[in-house]
């Protein structure tokens, strides 16, 4: 919060983070990371700001980190070392926050769900090519075998590309349609597919809110936003339904 104020950088609590802030004052009790919103133009300005960035936490993007797994900004904080679990695959960093870019999507919600489509496909061959392929677990799944075929010759045929191309044809897809000029915005690399997407009037001023004690940015409009992606977002969720991600916490600094 104060480095984006101190770099006159637009932000806002996002997704299970903002969601925390209005029902519960701070991070959901089964949460394990903190979700943030910026506009693409301020999105790419802190990239370019990250070494700057106050120590110990350090800026992550797949531009500045040819070995990074995800399409999106982290920032890590290196005194909590957290282990993330993908199937068979493990990757140890510090505990994060999630930065996502906002980009303008279409006005028509066809258009707008093709356009989620077509990124989260070319996601998929991201995470293919960065991650590699992974062999399915459940077979039972209808899909079982047909993965088996399609998912090795899918990553065969990504080894030959870079992986920079790869992402920039994902990423200069997602940002396609200018924020500026678009009268809704969505997030793309969020979990929650189209839900993620919202007029930009939700955006049209800015609250502060508490999070743990501090006050913290949120849209005007986080009602439409919450209800888009939750429906009753007031009423939490049964015990079963509770989801995390498949950490382990490794070590703690001082």
């Amino acid at each position: 919060h104060d480095f984006c104020k101190e770099n006159n950088l637009t932000y806002h609590l996002g997704g299970g983070t903002l969601l925390g802030a209005v029902r519960h004052k701070g991070i959901i009790p089964w949460d394990d990371d903190i979700d943030v919103d910026m506009p693409r133009e301020d999105y790419e300005r802190l990239l370019k700001l990250a070494d700057k960035f106050p120590t110990p936490f350090s800026v992550k993007h797949f531009k500045t980190d040819n070995d990074y797994v995800y399409p999106f900004i982290k920032i890590y904080n290196p005194k909590l070392q957290v282990t993330e679990f993908f199937g068979q695959q493990s990757y140890t960093s510090g505990a994060w926050i999630d930065v996502f870019p906002m980009d303008g999507v279409p006005t028509n919600m066809r258009f707008r769900k093709l356009h989620f489509f077509v990124v989260s496909k070319l996601r998929f061959l991201f995470q293919l090519k960065n991650r590699g392929y992974q062999s399915p677990q459940n077979k039972e799944s209808k899909s079982y075998y047909l993965k088996r075929l399609v998912k090795p010759a899918i990553a065969l045929v990504l080894s030959v590309l870079p992986k920079n191309v790869v992402f920039n044809v994902m990423d200069r897809t997602a940002a396609a349609k200018g924020y500026g000029s678009s009268e809704y915005i969505g997030a793309f690399y969020s979990p929650y597919g189209v839900k993620a997407s919202f007029p930009k009037s939700v955006y049209s001023e800015t609250l502060q809110n508490e999070f743990n004690g501090h006050l913290f940015n949120i849209p005007v409009d986080y009602d439409l936003f919450l209800k888009s992606q939750y429906g009753d977002y007031m009423t939490p969720p049964p015990p079963k339904e509770r989801q995390t991600h498949k950490i382990e916490i490794v070590s703690l600094k001082d």
